[in-house]
């Protein structure tokens, strides 16, 4: 939407001032500008939506190394109160 406004302004405004047609160079201004805002607007929003789903390096870290004590921590084997291996 953004850029087919802000084509469509800049054709008018050469086709205006081609055929000299002053009050219609207003319009291809008008749509110019009007487009150029909006891709801005889309392109903000965009970078703030980004930026709430950046991750950290250390917060991916912090995730490695909890999952890899987990995994951990499940392959122990069993162990009695002495702390020696378990006869089952």
């Amino acid at each position: 939407m953004a850029l087919g406004l802000i084509r469509k302004g800049v054709l008018q405004k050469v086709a205006s001032r081609l055929l000299q047609q002053i009050p219609q160079q207003g319009r291809g201004d008008w749509d110019l500008h009007e487009g150029i805002r909006m891709l801005e607007e889309a392109n903000d929003k965009r970078r703030k939506h980004r930026a709430r789903q950046k991750v950290t390096y250390e917060e991916v870290l912090a995730q490695v190394k909890a999952q890899a004590d987990k995994r951990a921590r499940k392959k122990k084997p069993p162990t009695d109160e002495a702390g020696g291996p378990a006869i089952l």
